[in-house]
């Protein structure tokens, strides 16, 4: 490499409506940028960095980029936030032949030869949020987002998701960037009392809708895909209640590399405050590291071919560029903000996602998940609509399971990853039992205390319960068993068998044989 440094293009709003998430990016880029120098560079040669502000506005995020290209002759640019902003940056980099990693999660549709993207795509954010809150908030949603690209398509996607999961739109609205004044919008969702809000507001927006939301005595939960730590920090504690969001990365991530991230930045800057696209921003300058390392060169073509085989044991996790759509594999998470103002995390994915960028909803069949959350958000009934949601994604399977009582002159039910008991698999032959075992209720031990359903479906194996082990008086004359139905390792749910107390010999010889 015949270069003295490698010239990087910083490209975020240090200023304007969006600067209280785009600031910590830049942040994140110029530690990055410092931890590399400070061990040597990249082939011994530093990282070099040329900041401009763009201001929040799209059109100066394109002048801002071809000056740095031009005037600074940056070899490659970090930045920006909004999709605005990024489509308007798109026709200078085919220009001048220079790529830009893009550390925003965005709506997807998306996949360009000059661009890498280290955000999250909506199959790796929405796919997986959307059934929860369905399943746990609610069915009934206003849709308020920001006026720009990224709300208008996540919330195209919002729709099909929902009409997937049984979930509808109350109505849906947009204000403005910097907009400050939603008394339209509350004024709506009093009117039509969704169970959920779901926002995609940005910057300021977001903080004011929040605090005029709670100030007005609104408790419905609000739910989004976009903010972040840096969103609730700028409003207080008591108007960021009951707010969900999902993301790869919470700055609650129990790991040594996120310890050590959160500890340098905290050293550098003076705060925790880190959020997901801030790590992102940071993954960026890393995953560059890697591609330049392995290219030995810095021209664009040299650097591409290398990314396509990036990877970075990030403060998330393992994060690794596809080769084939210059996106990340990476997982997903989904939080829910404390009384301290952090994120709990409280759903994690197992594995990587493959991403997606072009999402196929006439082919979306959503697998049965396991269960999403700790006991704390679980319900002890469920509505007769949620009940149906959850019933529809068994619909394959019931066929084969309705076979398995056929034999046994015990009761059969079905319960879900979440302890749900969303079916009687009996024929009309069995009486139905009396002992409070109803449609729609939760038998996880918080619920109705220890039973052989719960307890299989908290140990992953089959368990049998009689008599006085009951917590719940109703069976201490009875038997409770839980067969788990295991799938790659996950329980998606558990058989749940209902005998007579005289049963539990023979029961407990047959189980072996019920087996899933």
């Amino acid at each position: 490499m015949h270069s003295e440094s490698i010239r990087v293009g910083i490209l975020f709003s240090l200023t304007g409506c969006t600067a209280i998430t785009e600031v910590g990016q830049y942040r994140s880029a110029l530690l990055a940028i410092q931890q590399i120098n400070q061990t040597g560079g990249i082939h011994d040669l530093p990282i070099e960095a040329f900041v401009e502000d763009i201001a929040s506005d799209p059109i100066l995020a394109r002048e801002k980029a071809r000056k740095l290209i031009e005037q600074d002759k940056v070899q490659i640019l970090v930045g920006p936030y909004t999709s605005a902003c990024r489509k308007e940056v798109i026709p200078v980099l085919k220009q001048y032949n220079i790529l830009l990693f893009y550390p925003t999660l965005y709506e997807g549709n998306e996949q360009n030869n000059w661009i890498y993207y280290t955000g999250a795509l909506p199959n790796q954010q929405l796919q997986f949020f959307i059934p929860w809150i369905i399943s746990h908030l609610g069915m009934s949603f206003y849709l308020v987002g920001s006026d720009y690209i990224f709300p208008r398509i996540t919330n195209q996607h919002m729709h099909e998701l929902l009409k997937i999961n049984g979930g509808r739109v109350n109505e849906e609205s947009y204000a403005s960037l910097g907009t400050q004044n939603f008394e339209q919008v509350l004024s709506e969702i009093e009117y039509l009392k969704p169970d959920v809000v779901f926002s995609t507001l940005v910057g300021d927006s977001a903080v004011s809708f929040y605090q005029q939301f709670y100030q007005n005595g609104f408790e419905q939960p609000i739910c989004s895909p976009i903010t972040a730590e840096t969103e609730i920090t700028a409003m207080h504690h008591e108007y960021s209640k009951n707010i969900f969001s999902s993301f790869p990365y919470f700055n609650t991530v129990k790991s040594l590399s996120n310890k050590t991230f959160i500890q340098a930045y905290e050293k550098q800057y003076s705060s925790k405050v880190i959020s997901s696209v801030m790590q992102n921003t940071y993954n960026s300058i890393y995953l560059l590291k890697d591609a330049v390392q392995r290219a030995n060169k810095l021209d664009t073509d040299s650097i591409r071919r290398s990314l396509n085989q990036s990877s970075f044991d990030s403060p998330q996790g393992y994060i690794r560029f596809d080769e084939n759509n210059h996106h990340l594999w990476q997982g997903s998470r989904i939080g829910h903000i404390t009384e301290r103002g952090n994120f709990e995390i409280v759903w994690e994915s197992d594995s990587l996602i493959a991403p997606t960028p072009f999402m196929s909803y006439a082919q979306s069949n959503l697998p049965i998940k396991k269960s999403f959350f700790n006991n704390k958000f679980k319900k002890r009934v469920i509505s007769d609509d949620q009940l149906k949601v959850r019933q529809s994604r068994w619909k394959d399977y019931m066929p084969f399971l309705y076979q398995l009582p056929q034999f046994y002159q015990y009761q059969f039910f079905l319960l879900d990853p979440d302890g749900i008991l969303i079916d009687k698999l009996n024929n009309d032959q069995v009486p139905l039992s009396n002992k409070g075992i109803g449609m729609g209720t939760n038998w996880l031990s918080d619920f109705k205390g220890k039973n052989g359903f719960g307890m299989a479906l908290a140990c992953k194996k089959t368990y049998i319960m009689q008599g006085e082990q009951h917590d719940y008086a109703s069976l201490n004359d009875s038997v409770t068993a839980g067969i788990p139905i295991i799938h790659d390792k996950n329980c998606l749910g558990v058989i749940g068998i209902l005998a007579d107390l005289d049963d539990f010999r023979e029961l407990s010889s047959q189980l072996d044989s019920l087996q899933l």
